[in-house]
């Protein structure tokens, strides 16, 4: 098949997971065979040349709050507006891409920034079968505006946007319908992946401590940050030790908020930031450590991190029980789940410290079978067929023009524009 992919990051240009996730999916197409090609935001920096990513699409920078800040807010709303709706430059590359590259089949990744629904409105009208990796709620967020959901703008999603939905858990195809945007074509679950190749992992023992925890991603309350450093404290008054390191940008938060936190709680000793790393560097560091603690929020819609850090490293998940990765393993047999709280945690990391709890076993039967099913080369072949049977699928309507699906983004664009400046 001729596969092309819709990022709006893509390696070694990257956010998240979301962006690896995206190109390990790629090595593993063009592994089995397909022609893919990757359309992708301009890099901000210099990026050597790949022959199969074209790097035309521009991006929206709403992740800079600073600088969104300090824009007078008729701009914000007008970035907003290109984000989630509609740029037509995007829309014109697009079916540029289209044109001369003739995909049987798009598959869609993260299009935060992109105005992806116009992104998908120009694969309908372009007669561009899809289907679209959620790894986030993205499609609500294509779906509205300064951050509510338009209903009329749903409900059309919902008539219109009828591709094939590959979500990483059941939460997150709940949260987004339950935000009022209807996913009405086929869905699917489909777990997210890890790559590389096994090896051995070191054999450690816990008892007597300290308890060494790692956790990694975006440094941001939301992700269960605070709490980990409010366990941290719960521990050592316990007369425990456990020690935690973070990697990662710290987001969200002024730059005394964690300094001020660790002193609060006394474990200025226990708990490193250490900035962030390449991803390569990241998961030769899990090695290091005996757990890798994720206490994230309930919105949270899979959570790569500690799978990778199971695979690679050896270590023990502790992982929220509402997150959706919490779907996929099972507690006290793969992973340990906890509620999203310090007491909880902390209680969760005295059981390893006082034996109540072996880690051992469950961390050696998370790394067997993140290896044997998660693995990226054993999920390939699922997402081979789903895009296969996307491109098979009729069509509902003969496909339209490229100058025709330009014009009618630039008549979108400038309505949201003008509806944005009415309201300024």
């Amino acid at each position: 098949m001729k596969i092309l992919v819709l990022s709006n990051f893509y390696p070694p240009e990257v956010v998240g997971g979301y962006e690896l996730a995206c190109a390990q999916a790629v090595d593993a197409l063009r592994r089995l065979g397909h022609e893919v090609l990757v359309l992708t935001a301009s890099a901000r920096g210099f990026v050597p040349p790949e022959d199969h990513v074209l790097r035309r699409f521009t991006i929206a920078d709403i992740w800079n709050r600073h600088a969104m800040a300090r824009r007078p807010a008729v701009v914000q709303r007008l970035m907003d507006v290109r984000s989630r709706l509609v740029h037509a430059p995007n829309v014109a590359a697009l079916a540029e891409t289209v044109a001369d590259f003739r995909p049987d089949v798009a598959y869609v990744h993260n299009l935060t920034g992109l105005g992806g629904l116009g992104l998908i409105a120009a694969l309908n009208h372009l007669g561009v079968p899809w289907a679209w990796q959620l790894g986030d709620s993205v499609p609500s967020y294509c779906c509205s505006v300064w951050g509510r959901v338009v209903p009329a703008l749903a409900e059309r999603f919902g008539a219109e946007a009828r591709g094939t939905f590959i979500a990483v858990s059941s939460r997150l195809v709940e949260e987004i319908e339950g935000l009022g945007v209807p996913l009405n074509g086929r869905v699917e679950l489909l777990p997210y992946w890890v790559d590389g190749r096994p090896r051995p992992v070191p054999r450690r023992r816990i008892r007597n401590g300290p308890l060494r925890v790692v956790s990694a991603g975006r440094l941001t309350p939301y992700k269960g940050i605070d709490l980990l450093i409010e366990a941290a404290g719960i521990v050592k008054r316990s007369r425990w030790s456990v020690e935690i390191d973070f990697f990662g940008a710290e987001a969200d938060v002024d730059e005394n908020h964690y300094p001020a936190l660790l002193q609060q709680h006394e474990v200025e000793d226990r708990v490193r930031f250490l900035g962030p790393l390449d991803h390569a560097s990241l998961i030769e560091r899990y090695r290091d450590y005996e757990a890798f603690a994720f206490p994230t929020w309930e919105r949270e819609p899979f959570g790569i991190g500690p799978i990778e850090a199971a695979a690679h490293g050896g270590c023990l998940p502790i992982i929220s029980q509402s997150c959706g990765l919490a779907e996929w393993l099972v507690h006290g047999v793969h992973c340990l789940k906890v509620k999203p709280t310090a007491e909880d945690l902390a209680r969760a990391f005295l059981d390893l410290l006082e034996w109540r709890i072996d880690p051992r076993p469950i961390a050696d039967r998370a790394h067997a079978s993140t290896w044997r099913d998660f693995h990226i080369d054993v999920i390939a072949p699922r997402l081979e067929a789903l895009l296969r049977d996307a491109a098979d699928s009729p069509r509902a309507s003969p496909p339209g023009a490229a100058s025709e699906v330009v014009r009618l983004a630039l008549l979108a664009e400038g309505l949201a524009e003008s509806l944005v400046a009415e309201a300024a």
